[in-house]
């Protein structure tokens, strides 16, 4: 397994190093020359270069970046591409009467520009540009996709980002502290599916709740944890962060005890999450690298990611009935692990299955989940295909001159 903490964005000038050959490589060429037709149509000019950026889905490693530990994602075949035109100097923006493109004129630095200044980095002065963003990833995933296919294409800086280390054909274990990425190649006769619980977590209203809620109930179980093994209380308030800052104060008081009873508190159920699903990623990771068989090794990581999932469910509470109804159909139409992927609380769902079912497994969740849904105007029937799909591991962001 290979390790790299420097990864340039690779720069292209055809797509078979990103699409393949074969009808893959085909259909992404009529992608992008359509998309090129539009960016004229739209923008009255080419544009000066493309970007793309994968959607990424986590396969195991729920709600504990943000605590110091690794996770491990892979890229997917579905992407982002942004194509964009660097205004030249003088040029004013145009209005444009097509309703269907966003025109937008704005100028939002959110501080970055104002900090490389004060670093002494030669920024230059602000430029107008014309962007045109088109994407076949859920939208489940999609938020933060399009900025990082731009940031791929104008940020030399930006080479730590898991989208742009992303290899064809492996996972990567990502670390932290310093920021690395490590191969992870999966078993062979495997894949992944990732499906769409419909459930829309409306981050922006619940964040109190769920997500923030899960940070502050850590950050506590940490500071609770540091004055139980020995700590002074202000000591703990004042150094620990996160759960992994505590972890040897753990391991030190569990083995000097032939047990310990936790009490069922909130806190020490968010602890027990953070500190299991670290472990499992862990032992992905090493089970991947074993000398089991590719079935067994294959059945293992499923049972990971079953156990992480009721985890993630019961101990984090981060699910959703809508998550829990389509894992149980992935589980009980064949994969051999399935769990929620991402912050949770809606979302996608991500199952490993066997190859040779997934035409079959894909048909059962359109009849068993999604038929409901299309009949209920939910969803429409033409959008199951970017709502339910296989993956194996993708390509990393990536730039195209053409």
């Amino acid at each position: 397994m290979a390790k790299h903490e420097e990864l340039p964005i690779p720069v292209f000038s055809s797509l078979e190093p990103v699409y393949g050959e074969g009808s893959q490589h085909e259909e992404a060429q009529l992608r992008f020359d359509n998309f090129k037709s539009k960016f004229v149509q739209v923008f009255g000019h080419a544009p000066h270069v493309f970007a793309r950026s994968p959607g990424r889905v986590n396969l195991i490693g729920e709600h504990i970046d943000y605590e110091g530990y690794s996770v491990l994602p892979m890229a997917i075949r579905q992407d982002t591409i942004v194509a964009i035109r660097k205004h030249d100097e003088g040029e004013h923006e145009k209005g444009s009467q097509n309703r269907e493109c966003l025109m937008i004129s704005t100028v939002v630095y959110k501080g970055y520009y104002e900090y490389a200044k004060s670093k002494g980095v030669d920024v230059g002065e602000p430029v107008g540009l014309d962007i045109l963003v088109d994407g076949t990833v859920p939208t489940a995933f999609v938020c933060s996709i399009a900025i990082i296919a731009i940031m791929a294409a104008f940020d030399d800086n930006f080479s730590k980002a898991i989208s742009v280390m992303a290899k064809s054909g492996f996972a990567e274990l990502i670390d932290f502290n310093p920021i690395c990425a490590t191969d992870v190649q999966l078993p062979a006769g495997g894949t992944f599916v990732i499906a769409n619980s419909l459930a829309e977590s409306q981050k922006a209203v619940t964040a109190a709740t769920n997500y923030n809620n899960r940070v502050v109930e850590c950050r506590l179980a940490a500071i609770v944890l540091g004055i139980k093994l020995g700590m002074k209380p202000q000591e703990a308030i004042s150094n620990v962060k996160t759960l992994s800052d505590v972890e040897g104060l753990c391991i030190s008081f569990a083995s000097s005890r032939d047990s310990a009873v936790l009490d069922p508190v909130l806190a020490v159920k968010r602890a027990s999450h953070v500190y299991s699903e670290a472990k499992r990623v862990h032992a992905f990771k090493d089970t991947v690298a074993s000398d089991l068989s590719e079935e067994d090794k294959l059945k293992k990581l499923g049972d990971l990611m079953n156990e992480s999932h009721y985890s993630c469910s019961v101990l984090y509470e981060c699910s959703c009935p809508e998550l829990e109804e389509l894992v149980n159909i992935c589980r009980e139409h064949g994969a051999l692990g399935a769990r929620l992927t991402g912050a949770g609380w809606g979302g996608c769902a991500v199952a490993l299955v066997k190859e040779s079912i997934v035409p079959q497994f894909i048909l059962n969740l359109k009849e068993r989940f999604y038929q409901s849904r299309i009949e209920k105007g939910t969803i429409n029937k033409n959008d199951i295909g970017l709502n339910v799909f296989a993956s194996k591991p993708s390509s990393g962001a990536a730039i195209f001159k053409f």
